[in-house]
């Protein structure tokens, strides 16, 4: 694990301008227009990727006096409008069996995982309040990884599938699951659009890790707890289908784009099966082994 910097979206204290920075040892150097390295957002950083990682990796150990404490400013979400945010369902065995009671489908039956998109519109800030429309009760949390493509492709094999991704993120997949209809549309499955797409339905930070700054991405812890209560505990080697086989698979049809964000999935311990949803003022953390935590409180109008 070689680097040592992050990369963020951040304002600074009192400000709404979000500006890139690069985070080490608690510090946050802009990277924003009118500096040395003179860019309008992550998301540029994002699309010449290859390119500026030499730069990134030089700053990081130059910083000055004019950084500033991350305890000062605050965090965006670290990709503000990904390309598109593409999601993993059903990809852990035992939130298959929670939520259906059904095995997971037989990699050898299928050409590959069930994905589906979620409106980039949902992305929000690690820290944000999350608002859910007033139509849903049943609001749900599903801590996942969240994997940011770095360098385009299409077609990519399972073998050089993480030479295309730049890092890592932390991401609470936020779902209404009342808003689901499941009546309306059979025998096709859910409604995603309307159950998964909503307003601040996705924090995301709370910054970028690079990808070769995490040892193995297939064995990380993952948590998520409501006010004091562990609602999630486990590990991405459970993982169905995993990082390599999604990106392959989103591949065949598509070019990815750097920006893009894939949502790996997420284990057992949702609200639904218990039926626990959250209520206003409750607040949720969810963390990610070495990625850092994201925390939102639930607020409803």
């Amino acid at each position: 694990m070689s680097t040592g910097w992050r990369l963020l979206s951040y304002s600074p204290s009192g400000s709404d301008d979000r500006r890139p920075g690069l985070l080490t040892d608690g510090r946050v150097l802009d990277l924003g227009l009118g500096t040395q390295f003179n860019a309008p957002s992550t998301m540029e950083i994002l699309e010449s990727w290859d390119d500026l990682r030499p730069r990134l990796d030089k700053l990081a150990t130059t910083f000055d006096d004019v950084s500033l404490s991350v305890e000062d400013v605050v965090l965006r979400a670290p990709v503000a409008r990904p390309c598109a945010v593409f999601c993993a369902n059903s990809n852990y065995g035992d939130h298959v069996a929670e939520m259906s009671g059904r095995p997971l489908i037989d990699k050898t039956t299928t050409t590959g995982p069930y994905m589906f998109l979620k409106a980039p519109h949902a992305v929000a800030d690690p820290y944000a309040d999350v608002t859910p429309p007033p139509e849903s009760e049943q609001l749900d949390w599903e801590v996942e990884l969240g994997v940011v493509i770095g360098r385009p492709g299409r077609r990519i094999s399972v073998e050089n599938a993480y030479d295309h991704v730049a890092g890592y993120v932390v991401l609470n997949e936020y779902s209404l699951r009342d808003m689901a209809r499941p009546e309306v549309i059979q025998p096709f499955g859910m409604d995603e659009l309307s159950s998964k797409s909503f307003d601040g339905g996705l924090p995301m930070g709370p910054w970028l890790t690079p990808r070769d700054a995490v040892g193995d991405p297939m064995n990380l812890h993952l948590e998520l707890a409501v006010g004091d209560e562990v609602m999630q505990d486990s590990n991405t080697r459970f993982m169905h289908f995993d990082i390599r086989e999604q990106i392959a698979f989103l591949s065949l049809g598509l070019t990815m784009r750097p920006g893009d964000v894939i949502a790996t999935g997420t284990p057992s311990g949702v609200g639904r099966p218990r039926g626990r949803f959250l209520q206003d003022g409750e607040v949720v953390t969810a963390e990610i082994e070495g990625l850092g935590s994201i925390r939102n409180r639930i607020v409803r109008k």
